[in-house]
């Protein structure tokens, strides 16, 4: 994979956090939302950051999940260590 989306941001994000989190409210302008506004609660955003480090071959890291980002932030993180790798 040479660039991380959207869609692929959701596909993790449902698998990932269940009941949750608003997942259908996370569409192409709730990119600024953050994780924890959207319902992510820190167990879900850390099995997130877990599925794309094993995924993708990232280093994430723990205190990521602990960041108030926003799906514009961690699609942008991920791409950045893609194109890194």
């Amino acid at each position: 994979m040479s660039t991380f989306t959207f869609e692929d941001l959701t596909t993790v994000m449902r698998r990932c956090a269940g009941d949750s989190a608003d997942v259908d409210r996370l569409k192409e302008d709730a990119l600024d939302v953050s994780f924890a506004e959207l319902g992510l609660d820190s167990l879900a955003a850390i099995e997130m950051a877990t599925v794309l480090e094993r995924e993708f071959g990232l280093v994430l890291g723990d205190d990521v999940a602990a960041q108030d980002l926003t799906p514009r932030d961690l699609i942008d993180l991920v791409n950045q260590q893609l194109a890194a790798a």
